[in-house]
């Protein structure tokens, strides 16, 4: 008679260290994915907030100008705080704003409404052609802060103004 021990055989073994192993790596996997994506959205997060002191002090000025932050803040607060100072010079950001539509305002029929909203054509400070509407109406802009020192991580906001010409 042959006693028979309750034990587990050596394929048995292998097969739960593999499938242990494998729901192991996938485990870890989806630990890292988390990481990233919590560490991408904090990130993001602190862009924002930066952001937010960069979209008080919208100018036509700043397009395509990189700046630090105690550069955009400067004129409406005073820091007298060395390590503030130090971490608002720190972080850098390249602010673009463009012009995305121009609704215009008043009754097109009448013909002297037509002379002031007629399109015409400049050029900005880069040397591209830019249509331009004259006449009343809001300006539909975007602007867009970009982080330089994180993944160029960007935050944008629309900018609506109301323009009148007064040249006539």
């Amino acid at each position: 008679m042959i006693k028979h021990h309750g034990g587990f055989t050596l394929i048995e073994v292998m097969i739960s260290v593999v499938i242990i192993s494998v729901v192991g790596f996938t485990m870890l996997q989806t630990h890292a994915n988390s990481i990233y994506s919590l560490s991408l959205f904090a990130e993001r997060m602190k862009a924002n907030e930066y952001s937010s002191l960069l979209f008080t002090k919208i100018s036509k000025d700043l397009n395509n100008k990189t700046r630090d932050l105690y550069e955009f803040i400067q004129d409406q607060y005073v820091i007298t705080d060395d390590d503030l100072l130090k971490f608002l010079k720190k972080h850098e950001f390249l602010y673009k704003q463009k012009e995305l539509y121009f609704m215009r305002l008043g009754d097109s029929s009448d013909i002297e409404n037509e002379e002031l909203m007629q399109e015409i054509k400049r050029q900005d400070e880069n040397g591209e052609t830019v249509n331009v509407a004259e006449g009343e109406g809001v300006s539909i802009e975007q602007i867009t802060v970009s982080n330089i020192l994180e993944n160029n991580i960007s935050s944008f906001v629309y900018h609506f103004t109301f323009e009148r010409n007064n040249s006539k």
